[in-house]
């Protein structure tokens, strides 16, 4: 019910001022109840842009005890902060004897914004008149707290409520990324394992599904948030994802034998980015929108665009009810144009075909990579930094290392020692998570870096040789092997020996014969070569898993290769002869294996 109703004074009778867009999500604690997190994105009119618009919001200050008793009691109560660091080492938000929520703040007269997503809140030294407020802390000792301990409130809220609501101005869009980790970061995990009597072990079977169930820890609160089906986030305005594709390679999905037919007498099928090429013709004097900004101008109906009537939003300009998103595109050498497509969709506005795309100056371009040389888009750090950016703001952990290595392999011309440095911080954040610190250390940084090596080591590039980044410190990791070699022997030997002996009481007797021989040869080093030659449905793959199986199963390395995609996805761990060995497709005399001295695929 509070939820309910703080929700219709934000958004409804916009005690904070008129909002134009926001995010909730639910958050669900086991040592807590549960709490719920808002981002409000305000209407221009309405944004704190200084520090007198900041202290009208927000407080961070005990009031007076004389003129405000209600909201002293309450901030007393609900908005101190628990005194930590040398008063308290054991506190939870401790870590490297160091608070993660770096109270107690500096105390300062005035508020100040600062390069964090944070103001720097007026938090004056002079006391509040009235008694000296004590908190006690575990062990018996009171401590003696002052504004530097106040957690960032609005009072009206507050006083409203009587309840812990942390207010606080945020001036970065990492705050949605923020919020949502709660949704993604999945459930907490609480396994135990009793060692079974040897005779009862070997009946044990390992079950992922049943495993991940029984461990899942969810408490009451939230099994009934789940079970009565109430939201876990809710966002204003809905985000539509915008098709982007090259030219008639649309997507297109089809059920059965006389689909393929009816789509290819069809002709590619509509989709929101030939639509709108479709609506700029229609309405020329609309062609200043970009097509990420289509859903404040049309709106998508029966697959076409219609121009809708302008809705007038609180501060008296056109708001959509809907914002349109193009999906990220990871830079390769497969999607190259669709990537330098999606960046011109972002700056060419108006365009009635794909041709509009790539004509610069009265001239039509070849490539989309020339057009955006031709406006100036690439050839400089300014891109990749957006790009950057882009993934920092809502993508995690490996998502971003991939970004950051594809920029380095196959966008960034110079200054990579720059562009690490610039992005250092961005790529340890999942390490620092883990490990409790808001700092990288010198082990947190060499294996963000062994990361971005195994990564670009598979085109044949080197950190330093090839970037000028700096190698990963061996006594700041642990000691590994290579990755290939490292995924070839990464096997449950215990779950392989069961089904090896479940299999072995299967197999006919030429299939025994092919077993045996194999397996003398591995054995005893003899480096034989044996071929198999059967009919379809004899039993080939069944004997070749097992033999597979065997070998790995003694920590030997098995390499599973076929000469198709299909086959190989009937051997465990089985690729195809192409990826294996990089031979191209199409064989000639001079044909070699791509394979480069740093390759580790």
């Amino acid at each position: 019910m509070k939820v309910e109703a703080l929700k219709a004074d934000l958004l409804k009778n916009a005690i904070l001022g008129y909002v134009d867009a926001y995010v909730m999500v639910k958050e669900t604690q086991k040592h807590h109840l549960p709490h719920i997190h808002i981002l409000l994105t305000m209407v221009p009119r309405d944004k704190p842009r200084t520090p007198a618009d900041v202290d009208r919001v927000v407080s961070a200050e005990i009031p007076d005890k004389r003129t405000n008793t209600e909201l002293h009691r309450i901030v007393t109560s609900q908005m101190i902060h628990s005194p930590c660091g040398e008063w308290n080492i054991s506190s939870p938000c401790m870590a490297d004897r160091k608070c993660t929520k770096d109270y107690p703040k500096a105390l300062r007269e005035t508020t100040s914004f600062s390069d964090d997503s944070y103001p720097l809140y007026r938090r004056r030294a002079e006391a509040a008149p009235g008694d000296p407020i004590m908190k006690t802390i575990r062990g018996g000792a009171n401590v003696l707290v002052n504004n530097a301990w106040v957690v960032p409130y609005n009072p009206y809220i507050v006083l409203r409520y009587d309840a812990h609501i942390n207010l606080e101005v945020v001036c970065a869009v990492n705050s949605v990324k923020y919020m949502y980790k709660y949704l993604v970061k999945g459930p907490d995990q609480c396994l135990v394992r009793l060692e079974p009597h040897e005779r009862m072990r070997e009946a044990l079977q390992h079950d992922e599904v049943t495993r991940y169930e029984l461990g899942r820890y969810i408490i009451a609160s939230e099994g009934y948030w789940r079970i009565y089906d109430f939201p876990i986030q809710n966002k204003y305005p809905p985000v539509e994802m915008l098709a982007l594709h090259l030219q008639d390679e649309q997507v297109i999905t089809f059920n059965d034998e006389g689909a393929v037919q009816n789509v290819a007498e069809s002709g590619p099928p509509a989709t929101t980015l030939t639509a709108f090429f479709e609506a700029m013709n229609l309405h020329p004097h609309m062609r200043h929108v970009l097509y990420p900004d289509v859903f404040q101008h049309f709106t998508y109906f029966r697959k076409r665009f219609q121009l809708q009537k302008r809705r007038l939003s609180f501060q008296d300009n056109c708001k959509a009810d809907m914002v349109g998103r193009l999906p990220i595109i990871s830079v390769n050498s497969h999607n190259a144009e669709l990537y330098y497509l999606h960046m011109l969709l972002y700056r060419v506005p108006g365009p009635t075909c794909f041709q509009d795309l790539r004509r610069v100056g009265g001239r039509v371009m070849e490539t989309y990579l020339a057009a955006c040389i031709a406006y100036g888009i690439v050839g400089n750090d300014q891109e990749v930094d957006s790009v950057m950016e882009e993934a920092a703001n809502i993508a995690f952990g490996p998502a971003v290392h991939k970004v950051f290595a594809n920029m380095l392999i196959f966008v960034l011309r110079g200054n990579h020692v720059q562009f690490w440095e610039r992005y250092k911080h961005v790529l340890c954040e999942d390490f620092m998570r883990a490990a409790g610190v808001n700092e990288p250390n010198g082990r947190i940084v060499s294996e963000v870096l062994l990361e971005l090596r195994d990564k670009i080591e598979r085109h044949g590039f080197s950190l330093s040789k090839s970037f000028g980044l700096p190698e990963p410190e061996p006594v700041n990791i642990q000691s590994r092997i290579p990755r290939v070699i490292e995924h070839e022997t990464e096997h449950n030997r215990g779950e392989l020996e069961p089904h090896i002996a479940q299999t072995e009481c299967l197999l006919n007797d030429e299939q025994r014969i092919v077993v045996d021989k194999m397996m003398t040869s591995v054995e005893h080093g003899h480096g034989w070569m044996i071929a198999v030659d059967a009919s379809g449905e004899t039993g080939k793959t069944f004997a070749l898993c097992h033999i597979l199986n065997k070998v790995r199963a003694k920590g030997k390395v098995a390499l599973a290769t076929a000469a198709s995609g299909i086959a190989a996805t009937l051997l465990p761990k089985g690729v195809t002869f192409h990826r294996r060995t990089k031979c191209p497709l199409i064989l000639t005399d001079e044909s070699t294996c791509n394979i480069s001295e740093n390759d580790t695929t």
